[in-house]
């Protein structure tokens, strides 16, 4: 099996920029990935069209060949960019193992360890008030973001130091930050919760 062609498909979903990568084989076997655009977003297509040129011709099932190719060729570190295509790559790459072998990709990857996978979404937003109404919305709907109650007084974590960012304090995104005498509790994505008090 050989790769002949790998397509960048530029699109928007919402206000998030996505590059969907398509990789074809000799076989007719497809591969699918998903990867995101840091910006510019069109800079990713022709980083992809890029990484074509060094791979075709490979079999896709030696992924790990070529990503370290790949790593290699660019004539500096990838960077963002670069990252971000070679992300798109990786998971058609994969998408095409997992069909070829007729399994689930993540047989592939030493089978599943969890019943549950538990997941995190960014708050995202074009400015600082759309992004405190989302902040606000996803409050009110998740179980994982409650509301402290206000006669507690968090305990100092090993993250305390970063709560004022992770809040959002600053004068583009004050809006974020909860009134007086509330608390707000935050899981990140390694669920540890933080609690922080704006008092």
């Amino acid at each position: 099996m050989q790769i002949t062609a790998i397509t960048p498909i530029i699109a928007r979903f919402g206000n998030r920029p996505r590059v969907l990568v398509k990789i074809e084989t000799d076989e007719g076997i497809t591969g699918w990935g998903e990867t995101y655009s840091i910006g510019p977003d069109l800079a990713i297509g022709p980083t992809v069209d890029y990484c074509f040129e060094l791979i075709k011709g490979i079999d896709p099932r030696r992924i790990e060949f070529i990503m370290m190719k790949l790593h290699q060729q660019f004539r500096f570190p990838p960077g963002g960019i670069g990252l971000s295509a070679i992300s798109g790559i990786d998971h058609a790459l994969w998408d095409i193992s997992g069909k070829a072998a007729g399994v689930p990709v993540y047989q592939l990857l030493g089978g599943h360890a969890r019943d549950k996978v538990r997941v995190y979404r960014s708050i995202g937003g074009r400015d600082g008030k759309e992004a405190a109404d989302q902040a606000r919305r996803l409050n009110e709907a998740s179980p994982l973001l409650r509301p402290a109650p206000t006669n507690s007084t968090p305990k100092p974590t090993a993250g305390a130091a970063f709560a004022p960012k992770l809040l959002g304090i600053s004068s583009n995104y004050a809006s974020t930050v909860p009134t007086p005498g509330n608390s707000l509790s935050i899981r990140t994505p390694r669920s540890l919760s933080r609690s922080a008090r704006c008092n």
